[in-house]
């Protein structure tokens, strides 16, 4: 009877414990197999830096990876793992050293955000703007800080102007750009989101200069408007070497005239107009950070409107100073290659549905365009500023795409 009892028991009891006991572990081997497909698969379609070659556009976005995995996988073959600067990638000059808050343009997580975004350039930094999603560069943006020196939270000075979601435009006097160049009493900078700033001279609206990173000291607010103000980011395009010629001509002596300045569209634009009253052309022109695998960037945006069939303006290409090296039609762009005296390259491009190549000025390399006729058009001028030229550059601006 006892012995037909402790059967009962084991049936009833200890088999149920058994089985659950069993389901239990074949549930945790499944997972455990599982979690290593997944884990394996996301190696496996990592993302990789367009420094190793692959095209940006193709690169797979896996939202799942840590912040210090897509440094490994972005930044340290030239930051090193440490942000040292000490990568395994062979570069011409060093690399930023974080722990050293070697910060090209600020060490807040905005202006690393930024210069993530941009690349910085003339160097081999590129821009991933179209590699990695917001959160992943924000994500990378909040580590790469972590990497720089301890920092204290302080308040902002109250005459540091920064730029945050929307464009900021300020008129005030301007600096020389150089030695040998002239202040402009009249001048005007522009703000962008995207961690630009454009310089110009508006007495005849010409761009100056494209500076990368912080805004500007208001130090005119403390002289009422007689010092000048202080650009805060420094110089990645001089413009013409700092003077440059009119961007438009239109008739011998005619000057661009400031009509205004307006911030919309998530944009700040310069307003100008060429010719009189009774044939003004008018012209809105803005400028915005452009990465290409050749090399980072901007592009310069023209809308102008009501073109005088008689009187068409034409349009200088930049870089009138320098000595052409190459000329290579691309998907959707025409680019002119040209070397300064000090051998940095300049690649200009246009559209050659929108303009035509004419004649050209007084010197070899002053090249124009003749915008076609109408009551309206438009016109984009983009810059390369890439560390280097060789045949794999001339490639990608050949094909658009990554070798």
């Amino acid at each position: 009877m006892r012995s037909h009892a402790l059967s009962l028991i084991v049936v009833l009891v200890l088999s149920p414990l058994a089985a659950l006991a069993l389901g239990w572990g074949a549930w945790w081997y499944a997972e455990s197999m599982t979690r290593n497909r997944i884990d394996s698969s996301r190696s496996m379609h990592r993302i990789r830096s367009p420094l190793h070659g692959e095209q940006a556009g193709s690169v797979t976005s896996v939202p799942a990876m840590s912040a210090r995995a897509l440094f490994s996988a972005y930044c340290a073959q030239c930051h090193g793992e440490t942000g040292d600067g000490q990568g395994t990638q062979v570069l011409d000059r060093p690399a930023r050293s974080f722990k050293d808050g070697g910060f090209s343009f600020g060490n807040t997580r905005d202006a690393i955000f930024r210069t993530i975004s941009s690349g910085i350039g003339g160097t081999p930094m590129p821009g991933y703007a179209d590699s990695l999603s917001v959160e992943e560069r924000t994500a990378l943006a909040a580590y790469v800080q972590t990497l720089g020196p301890p920092t204290l939270d302080v308040s902002t000075e109250d005459m540091v102007l920064q730029v945050g979601q929307v464009p900021v435009v300020v008129r005030g006097h301007l600096p020389s750009l150089g030695e040998g160049l002239p202040e402009h009493p009249r001048g005007l900078l522009l703000g962008g989101t995207d961690g630009l700033t454009t310089e110009y001279r508006v007495d005849d609206v010409r761009l100056l200069a494209v500076r990368q990173g912080r805004f500007v000291e208001r130090t005119d607010w403390t002289g009422r408007g007689g010092t000048p103000l202080k650009p805060l980011g420094p110089v990645i395009h001089l413009v013409g070497g700092g003077d440059p010629p009119a961007t438009f001509e239109l008739e011998a002596g005619l000057e661009a005239r400031l009509l205004g300045t307006t911030t919309r569209d998530g944009r700040a634009s310069v307003l100008y107009g060429l010719g009189d009253d009774e044939h003004l052309v008018r012209v809105e022109e803005w400028t915005e950070a452009f990465t290409h695998p050749a090399g980072p960037g901007y592009v310069r945006h023209f809308d102008i409107q009501h073109l005088d069939e008689d009187r068409m303006p034409t349009f200088r290409l930049p870089g009138s100073d320098q000595r052409i090296i190459d000329r290579i039609d691309g998907p959707g762009r025409t680019w002119i290659v040209r070397e300064g005296g000090d051998g940095r390259i300049e690649i200009h491009g246009f559209d050659p549905a929108s303009a035509t190549l004419t004649a050209r000025g007084s010197e070899e390399g002053d090249l124009r365009l003749q915008l076609p006729r109408g009551t309206e058009a438009t016109l984009s001028i983009v810059t390369l500023l890439p560390a280097s030229w060789d045949e794999s550059a001339r490639e990608l601006l050949r094909t658009g795409e990554s070798p």
